[in-house]
């Protein structure tokens, strides 16, 4: 999962992606900063999925990932996470009131 040389769609990353999502596991924070920087999208939804922005380290690790994301859907659930967009923003905003 943390091979970063690794271009373009995986299996291997995705079908282990996956197979840890359903299992309890832990991480430290050099695989966990490993997986955030992955190339494959899914792979750093796995590794955000174990970030809590309550815990202080957890929060830096979600600031530097939210600089360097590139994945706008990732961008924005990473901002969720952090508190920095409202979930219901976006293309459904009202338009603005003119006098």
């Amino acid at each position: 999962i943390t091979r970063s040389d690794i271009t373009g769609l995986d299996p291997v990353s995705i079908e282990g992606a996956r197979y840890l999502t359903s299992r309890n596991w832990q991480v430290g924070t050099k695989l966990l900063t490993r997986l955030l920087s992955h190339p494959e999208p899914m792979v750093r939804v796995l590794g955000l999925s174990r970030l809590d922005p309550v815990n202080k380290l957890d929060k830096q690790l979600l600031e530097a990932a939210l600089k360097r994301e590139t994945n706008q859907r990732l961008r924005e659930q990473i901002e969720m996470k952090l508190g920095l967009s409202n979930p219901t923003a976006g293309g459904d905003k009202a338009p603005a009131e003119t006098e």
